[in-house]
């Protein structure tokens, strides 16, 4: 064996642990053909630390801006199903079909009475164009199931629109029948009013309940009712609620009844004074309920029920309701808001408090601004808890709108859109507008203002257009504005954009 070889290595002072020196069996330094230190082929260990924490940030950063994304879906899935709510704003639509040749020019409108179903069914109330607008002689109102726009069955619900002579038809209506989605319940009858110089004058000669498939149209069961009888009805929890006004003198009284929606059993009843008889014009009673209140307003003032049981809650004392009062949208409504004088009266059976202006109540509301109540005071906008606290008032943002969505607060007086704070009422931005534009819909990112008006001098006008234009809600950016012809208004229905034309029909806008 030859002699041992002594061999040297050289270290980098940088990184100790990164041998650089010449391969073993390569020429020592400083020998005869001595071969030049090699180059290093990797990073160092402050570059691979260096690179880690980079690609650390890195995934961080997507991983942030993933949750923000998957937060952001979230949000605007939960919107869906709410009403003014739309799938997406993003770009104007496009112009719209001409009507069909031989169109009759008198338009109708629809009143939803069920969401789209299983089967994508949902069922309105279509009612032909206002007498008293086009000066024709009679209407009629057919309730229709709808896949979309299109028209899978119908059925006419006779009224007393045929009665002439200055009788004022009580029109037919339905509520998705309580307990049982697949059927919705229809009150229909002759029941007509008139004015005259002596007062009111009423006559009916038949009332009957109607429970109608949503899937076909077909009537389910019928039911002829005793008269006096009701002319509007409601649904509370699993109750179909009915008024009906009992002549007695000159001190007529409404009594309030719940019903089985199947047997149409009595559940409870209850009679309510009817403000301004003695005065001879008091109008037609109508309900408006939650599960927890049943509210009679007899035009002049309210009174309200105990849902439950009809206890009375609150007698009338000549104010109205201007505002339902409940948590998240779905959730059940708590207080009531009442006109006062000069300010408004947030009501429940446990308390009452008062705070100032007029109610706001926005056409959207995802319940972001949690407990705040909106007020429109002189020029100003105020924000209270409903214990009455006030958090903010900020001057010259008055507003006859708003849309609240994911903590965006956009309010709109006669001429300017206003995005605000919400939590301490700052404006944020500012855009003026058309006088007179009005909330069409929101997408959750943007909100889509109307800009012009159906009836002009009280005509309906036979070639109409409409101006749009959608603005973002963060900064109040236009992001498009557009004038659809062909159509004499626009309005959000089943998550999509709609334009009624004048005679009658409807053109999907995306």
């Amino acid at each position: 064996m030859g002699a041992k070889q002594r061999l040297e290595v050289v270290l980098d002072e940088d990184d100790a642990a990164a041998p650089t020196g010449p391969r073993p069996g390569a020429y020592p330094p400083g020998g005869a053909g001595e071969a030049p230190p090699p180059r290093r082929s990797g990073p160092t260990r402050a570059q691979v630390v260096a690179l880690g924490v980079a690609a650390a940030v890195l995934l961080g950063l997507v991983g942030a801006q993933a949750v923000a994304d998957a937060r952001e879906r979230d949000r605007l899935a939960a919107l869906v199903g709410l009403p003014g709510v739309v799938a997406d704003l993003s770009v104007a639509p496009g112009p719209v079909e001409p009507a069909a040749a031989g169109s009759t020019g008198l338009g109708s409108v629809d009143l939803d009475v069920t969401p789209p179903g299983a089967d994508g069914v949902r069922v309105a109330l279509r009612s032909s164009a206002s007498a008293e607008v086009l000066g024709v002689s009679s209407s009629r109102t057919t309730l229709v199931g709808l896949d979309g726009g299109t028209v899978v069955w119908s059925r006419v619900l006779p009224d007393g629109s045929a009665r002439g002579d200055g009788w004022w038809a009580e029109h037919p209506s339905c509520l998705p029948t309580p307990g049982d989605p697949a059927t919705v319940t229809c009150l229909t009858g002759d029941a007509a009013t008139r004015w005259r110089d002596t007062g009111e004058e009423h006559v009916q000669t038949w009332a009957r309940v109607l429970v109608v498939a949503v899937a076909d149209g077909h009537v389910v069961r019928e039911r002829d009712l005793d008269l006096p009888a009701p002319r509007t009805l409601a649904a509370t929890g699993s109750l179909v609620v009915e008024v009906v006004r009992h002549p007695d003198g000159t001190t007529p009284v409404d009594v309030v009844t719940a019903r089985d929606p199947v047997t149409w059993d009595e559940r409870w009843s209850t009679p309510v004074p009817v403000p301004g008889a003695e005065h001879g014009f008091t109008g037609s009673p109508t309900l408006r309920t939650s599960s927890r209140y049943v509210v009679v307003d007899g035009v002049v003032a309210v009174t309200v029920l105990a849902a439950d049981d009809g206890a009375l809650l609150r007698e009338p004392d000549g104010s109205a309701v201007t505002g339902w009062i409940g948590g998240a949208p779905g959730d059940d409504v708590d207080l009531l808001a009442f006109g006062a004088d000069g300010g408004t009266l947030l009501w429940s059976p446990e308390q009452q408090v008062e705070v100032d202006g007029q109610m706001l109540t926005p056409s959207v509301d995802d319940g972001s601004l949690g407990d705040l109540v909106l007020t429109s005071a002189g020029h100003d906008l105020v924000a209270s808890d409903r214990d009455g606290t006030r958090r903010w008032r900020t001057a010259d943002a008055d507003a006859w709108d708003a849309v609240v969505v994911g903590g965006h607060l956009a309010v709109l007086d006669r001429d300017t859109l206003r995005g605000l704070d919400a939590r301490t009422g700052a404006v944020r931005w500012t855009r003026d507008v058309e006088d007179g534009a009005t909330v069409v819909a929101t997408d959750g990112r943007a909100v889509l203002l109307h800009e012009s008006a159906l009836l002009l001098g009280g005509v309906l006008d036979t070639d109409p257009s409409v101006d749009l234009a959608a603005f973002d809600l963060a900064d109040g950016r236009e992001l498009w504005r557009t004038t659809l012809d062909g159509v004499a208004g626009v309005r959000s229905l089943d998550g999509r954009l709609v334009g009624d034309r004048t005679d009658g029909s409807t053109v999907d806008l995306g």
